[in-house]
């Protein structure tokens, strides 16, 4: 049934109003906007509508300004922005088809009857609303628990609403080429309603030629007419898939994301079908949100789910053998999780879905193509898991919302082409795709997460810009459609082959330190490639493929973070005299004095310690793998590969390895590097030597675990022994062995040969009575005592921040060892002349060249009031690239992409009364403005 309506006809008499009110183009926090009288009231939710129907602004025509509406040329999209004002009962309507550089979106008054910018008039409270690429939008109106159909041709809403038993919550509308789904999410209880989407059409002839007055719009359905499907929790949002098959909901009170098939079938990747065994549409599956063991699916089959299957309680366990087992206590889930997700978005080509964490601050990572979580700090290269608890991006503090962008880039054309088309774009290029998302956080900001970098070069003619848009024809049938796959997570490739790879074209291999670790070799630089190279180098279909994930903050800086100058140290005595002894000549003792043991990059030569030339330590790097043409390549370049590769000529593509600072991984921090320095935390005064068993002790509040204490440490008790009455006066004769007549500090000091979480044994160390000859007994040791821990004949390293690395924790009281001990990077120990390797820097512990009678380098000392050892510093130049945007409490955020003007960032404040909006395409201020 079809029902037939007219577009408001608005009197002669009527006033005429201005269109458009815009606040100062440029906004940052402080700036004045303009004083005139607002048209938003409390803006909660934007959408775009690129149907049939086009919107060419308003015009004064009989009198009165009307809209300008009609049928959107042949191949031509609309551009219609609609804003849901929770505070108006109205939808007000944007035009943002602007076709000037320099244009920016226009507020459209509605009816000119109303003073100020009117909009459309729907129910009570419109909290949402969604549109597609049809010729309706859909208004969701809290307050009213109702829908409203907007007819997009007449600009209004449908005298008819759709009615609810409850409230909804979140509407989403399919983008399917062939019909549209509603999808509105109800609650009490929390329900998913679906319903073909109601359309406004002319009856026959094509879209092009249709006039409003022409137009006939479905029939309204109730809620009866509709399916309902029975929801796990309460909705948080929703957000379609590109395509209309597909339907991702997050929620509130659940630790996953569900995946709802809207057609009448189960799409093909589902071949499980319904979770609950029923028919499409259905859920079909759930991605777990934090950790593999909480999708609320058993995924092997044994009947438990999540923590109650033994197979997630493991530091490695998982339901299913491909799952995230990681967890933030190292072992087994955390009992209760802080859930937080408040908005879920996918990118316009439906690779990636971006969920917002607000209690974690972080924005999760999905692969849409498999439905599966990607471990943000292992999706390839350097396995950074060791070191974070998080599975998502870390973004700043109290994100709100989060909107997917793909950003498509032309970075190279073949200059020797024979053939171009007639906008110059030649048959052979390359071509970026930055796979990412904003997220607009309370603080008045928007930063860019950037999950995935392409470079795909096409042996083919490349699409025009204008034509780079989901279901684009002219994209649909380009070979540069292929470029826009995705890879599998992690992706697996060799980051010491490709730091070999670095110094074998860089550097000149008769140079010692240049020499390659672990028994690698220049002479198989093709081995070193595809080795380095790894999965992120792919072909088909006439496109090579690079893939560079990243999974990080955009970099505002665009410099490296550095090791900052060489540091201080502070120096034994009588260390500084053994190495004056055993020189022949004057003896220099400085800090970077080559004749002792310090810390230097593991590139560092002799000669440059000694012409003090060298940094402290070497700082994680990061592959890019970059697809370059041959004119792209410097002289240094082209003579390196060449030399690998041959002759490279103008209109050849080379890959190339670029190593960088890894930025995300770096923390500004101090590192200490001390000789047989005291474990952190380890300096305690309440240790009890137990009752029974000399040599026992415990330390009820140190858990050595956790701690880092392990076997082959030395303990020293600081306290003087005592007698059962708690005095020195009077001690028996087997407690002598514990008083020193030297009175030396470390006298009282034994080997630990165990260690529990607050439990160790003690043997003694025979080193001709330099130590106690008897191990602490009750009876000498009658009260707590005052002790500390050190690390024997290694160097301990510790960051401020960082701190000391434990390669264990505490399980029922036993020490195991922590997620990723088996990663070299955890580590917090070094010996004189090995590599250490930390979280994120890499030095050398040079041995230093003074020598002993014995030809060995002297090994260092230490005094009871003074440590050998090293301080410096490491600069982070990272910063979040931050976009400031006044709102305060964003409720929306839309990236509205395939634009004349270009691609426009939009974000919606209802505490405000305001919508900002930023063209990604030019100058961040110039290019800013908020709409009132």
């Amino acid at each position: 049934m079809r029902t037939l309506y007219k577009l408001n006809k608005f009197s002669a008499l009527t006033l005429v109003v201005a269109g458009l009110v815009l606040a100062a183009s440029n906004v940052s926090c402080g700036d004045d906007t303009a004083a005139q009288p607002a048209s938003l009231q409390g803006p909660r939710a934007f959408a775009l509508a690129q149907g049939p129907v086009c919107l060419t602004g308003q015009a004064f025509s009989g009198g009165v300004t009307r809209p300008n509406v009609g049928a959107c040329a042949e191949g031509a999209r609309g551009a219609i922005g609609l804003i849901a004002n929770q505070n108006g009962d109205s939808v007000s309507v944007v035009n943002m088809s602007k076709t000037g550089a320099t244009d920016v979106p226009e507020l459209i008054n509605v009816d000119a009857t109303i003073p100020g910018v009117s909009g459309i008039p729907v129910g009570k409270t419109p909290t949402d609303v969604a549109a597609g690429n049809g010729a309706t939008a859909f208004a969701l109106n809290q307050a009213d628990a109702s829908v409203s159909v907007i007819d997009l041709w007449n600009l209004q809403a449908l005298p008819k609403t759709i009615d609810f038993d409850a409230a909804p919550t979140k509407i989403a509308l399919s983008t399917s080429a062939d019909a549209a789904t509603l999808a509105v999410a109800l609650g009490h209880p929390a329900r998913l309603w679906l319903h073909e989407a109601v359309d406004c059409a002319c009856p026959s002839g094509s879209s092009s030629e249709c006039t409003a007055d022409e137009v006939i719009c479905d029939a309204v359905p109730t809620q009866a007419d509709g399916q309902e499907l029975a929801l796990p929790g309460n909705v948080a949002d929703m957000a379609t898939m590109p395509g209309g098959e597909l339907l991702y909901i997050v929620y509130t009170d659940q630790p996953y994301a569900s995946v709802v098939a809207l057609g009448d079938s189960v799409p093909a990747d589902f071949g499980a079908g319904c979770l609950d065994s029923g028919a499409a549409p259905c859920e079909v599956a759930r991605v777990g949100l934090t950790f593999e063991c909480s999708n609320g699916v058993d995924d092997n089959g044994d009947g438990l789910i999540d923590a109650d299957d033994p197979a997630c309680t493991s530091p490695r366990g998982a339901e299913n053998a491909d799952g995230i087992a990681r967890s933030p206590q190292g072992r087994a889930e955390p009992d209760a999780r802080p859930l937080g997700f408040s908005s879920v978005s996918a990118d316009a080509f439906g690779k990636f879905v971006y969920v917002v964490d607000r209690a974690n601050n972080q924005v999760m990572v999905v692969d849409a193509t498999r439905h599966q979580l990607i471990d943000a700090y292992n999706a390839g290269g350097t396995d950074r898991t060791a070191f974070a608890s998080q599975l998502g991006v870390a973004v700043p503090p109290a994100p709100m919302v989060v909107a997917g962008r793909v950003e498509r880039t032309l970075v190279w054309q073949d200059p020797n082409a024979a053939t171009c088309d007639p906008k110059g774009t030649c048959e052979h290029a390359i071509v970026r795709y930055r796979y990412g998302a904003s997220v607009a956080t309370d603080s008045g900001a928007s930063f860019n997460v950037h999950a995935l970098t392409t470079y795909c070069e096409v042996n083919d003619a490349i699409i025009s810009s204008s034509d780079f848009f989901a279901g684009s024809e002219a994209l649909e049938n380009s070979a540069e459609m292929n470029c826009l796959s995705v890879p599998e997570f992690p992706l697996q490739y060799d980051e010491q082959a490709c730091s070999a790879l670095e110094i074998c074209t860089s550097c000149d291999p008769a140079n010692a330190s240049c020499a390659l670790p672990d028994g690698q070799s220049c002479d198989d630089l093709d081995a070193l490639r595809t080795a380095c190279f790894g999965d992120r180098l792919a072909e088909e279909n006439n496109v090579r493929l690079a893939y560079n994930p990243t999974m990080q903050l955009q970099d505002a800086t665009g410099r490296e973070s550095r090791v900052r100058s060489l540091g201080t140290c502070t120096t034994p005595d009588s260390y500084a005299s053994a190495i004056r002894q055993a020189s022949t000549g004057p003896a220099d003792t400085s800090c970077t004095s080559i004749l002792r043991p310090q810390p230097v990059h593991p590139q560092t030569s002799d000669a440059k310690i000694r012409a003090v030339e060298f940094s402290r330590a070497d700082l994680l790097k990061r592959s890019t793998l970059l697809p370059a043409g041959g004119d792209q390549l410097s002289s240094t370049q082209r003579t390196s590969l060449e030399a690998a590769l041959g002759p490279i000529g103008d209109s050849d593509v080379v890959d190339l390895n670029l190593l960088t600072t890894d930025d995300r991984a770096i923390v500004a921090e101090s590192w200490t590097v001390t000789w047989e320095g005291v474990i952190p935390n380890t300096r305690r005064d309440d240790g009890l030597v137990d009752a029974d068993t000399p040599g026992e002790m415990r330390s009820a509040g140190l858990n050595l675990c956790n701690n880092g204490v392990e076997v082959g440490d030395r303990l020293t008790i600081l306290s003087a022994p005592v007698s059962a009455d708690g005095s020195g006066d009077a001690l028996p004769e087997a407690c002598q062995v514990f008083v020193d007549e030297d009175t030396r500090r470390d006298f009282r000091t034994w080997t630990i040969t165990d260690v529990s979480a607050h439990d160790f044994t003690l043997a003694v160390i025979d080193e001709d009575g330099r130590y106690a000859a008897e191990l602490p007994s009750r009876d000498c040791f009658a009260q707590g005592v005052d002790f500390e821990i050190r690390a024997h004949d290694e160097w301990i390293v510790v960051g401020d921040r960082s701190g000391f690395l434990s390669p264990n924790t505490s399980v029922q009281g036993v020490c195991e060892p922590v997620f990723g001990a088996d990663n070299p990077r955890v580590s917090a120990r070094v010996k004189t002349g090995e590599l250490f390797e930390g979280p994120y820097l890499t030095f050398m512990m040079h041995p230093g060249e003074a020598l002993g009678e014995d030809g060995e380098p002297i090994t260092p000392i230490r005094d009871e009031d003074r440590e050998l050892s090293y301080r410096f510093a490491v600069e982070r130049n990272f910063r979040a690239d931050e976009l400031t945007t006044t709102t305060m409490l964003p409720t929306d955020i839309m990236l509205a992409e395939g634009l004349p003007t270009g691609p426009w960032l939009i974000i919606a404040d209802p505490t405000s009364d305001f919508v900002f909006f930023s063209n990604l395409s030019r100058p961040r201020r110039d290019g800013s403005f908020l709409m009132q």
